[in-house]
């Protein structure tokens, strides 16, 4: 589910911020929808000629170098950042067309780099993009509060620790957050400023408390990522109100309560991501309303009953992973025929009983099939058709017979 996730981001990603210089009268066009076996979206993408500047900036220049008086650059990454070169030249800057001399772009991601990040990377008041991704910075963020033009801040990767200043939230034209990875801890941040939001993401660190009601003021949101951290309590009910909402990813957390059923009115959803919490009560069959859907995890979880026959109506999905819950049924005998589509089918350690469907088969686009530890009997159906079928797990049953 995380690799899903991670494709998602890298799209949304270069959806927002073209690979040359960024495109400052920005279009952002409409996500195309692509069913295919690991989420992939389309995107539109644009690109911009970069004038040669002719005009410096003391402030500018300073603030550059500045940085990089404070990093450790053991791998010579930076070498250009030197007087004979023009600043607009200098590795991963790039500079406004529109007007010369101005910083809009510092992307320096995997470069092996360190230290602690100067307060004076705020004064680049033009910036609009800020990728320091896979790098080895540490210590606690500075206030960004003056970069009031950013709209893509990426500082995954890293080890930077404690609190996310609240001074950050004041970067409103903010549409890519990614702070993932790193060793944040406290409170999730109040979101209710950054309206632009597209994408956040904000997993693998040390969150605690809540997810905040603030989070559905975010009404663009599309991708939201707040996986492997502490956050406990409820999802809250609200969450449906983000309707443009495509993937959601909050497994491996400590939250509790039921699935809220008014997760169904985001109907653009097609990733959800519940693993590894502690949600409680049966799975709503108000998701079988999500006909978007292509992904669809609520493993290792104490949900009981059974998996309501609309989710295998969902002719989209290609992924359902339901391991290690207390969901007590048989697989329905035309499943196949009513998820075409299914890839990865992980329901292992859910009390299943009944025969094998003979109609798995069938299922010709199936990678990964786990039906173990549960109470299945009868005999092992033909699996000859499955040719891309990668792993198979159907030990702890009650199967008897030959192995076809």
């Amino acid at each position: 589910m995380s690799v899903l996730f991670y494709y998602f981001l890298q799209v949304t990603r270069t959806r927002l911020m073209p690979d040359c210089a960024l495109r400052e009268e920005t279009h952002y066009l409409s996500m195309v929808v692509l069913l295919a076996v690991l989420l992939l979206l389309s995107y539109g993408a644009g690109h911009i000629h970069c004038s040669t500047v002719r005009h410096g900036n003391r402030t500018e220049v300073h603030s550059l170098l500045e940085f990089k008086a404070a990093t450790n650059d053991p791998t010579g990454a930076l070498r250009s950042w030197n007087r004979r070169v023009h600043y607009c030249n200098w590795t991963g800057v790039t500079c406004s067309s529109m007007k010369p001399g101005r910083v809009i772009a510092l992307r320096l991601p995997g470069q092996s780099l360190s230290g602690e990040i100067t307060p004076s990377i705020g004064n680049l008041t033009y910036l609009k993009a800020l990728n320091l991704s896979s790098n080895g910075f540490s210590g606690q963020l500075p206030p960004l509060n003056l970069l009031h033009e950013v709209i893509h801040l990426e500082l995954s990767s890293n080890s930077f620790h404690g609190i996310i200043p609240d001074s950050l939230m004041n970067c409103s034209n903010l549409k890519l957050l990614n702070l993932s990875s790193n060793g944040f801890s406290g409170l999730l941040p109040p979101l209710n400023l950054l309206h632009e939001l597209v994408l956040l993401d904000l997993s693998s660190n040390s969150f605690q408390g809540t997810i905040p009601d603030s989070l559905m003021n975010c009404s663009n949101l599309e991708g939201v990522d707040l996986s492997r951290n502490m956050l406990e309590g409820p999802i809250p009910e609200e969450i449906g109100s983000l309707y443009n909402l495509i993937a959601l990813n909050i497994s491996r957390n400590n939250l509790s309560g039921i699935i809220p059923p008014t997760i169904s009115n985001a109907t653009q959803l097609q990733l959800l991501n519940l693993q590894e919490n502690q949600l409680g009560g049966s799975v709503p069959g108000e998701l079988g309303k999500l006909s978007n859907m292509f992904s669809l995890g609520f493993g290792d979880n104490w949900l009981s009953g059974p998996v309501p026959p609309s989710i295998f109506n969902l002719t989209g999905l290609g992924v359902l992973d339901g391991h290690l819950n207390m969901l007590r049924m048989a697989l329905p005998l035309n499943i196949c025929e009513t998820l075409p589509n299914l890839r990865i089918l992980i329901l292992g350690g859910t009390m299943l009983d009944g025969h094998i469907p003979a109609s798995l088969g069938n299922c010709t686009m199936l990678q990964v099939m786990d039906l173990s530890n549960n109470s299945l009997i009868g005999e092992i159906p033909s699996f000859g058709k499955l040719l891309s079928l990668a792993r198979l797990y159907l030990e702890s049953n009650n199967l008897q017979g030959v192995i076809p």
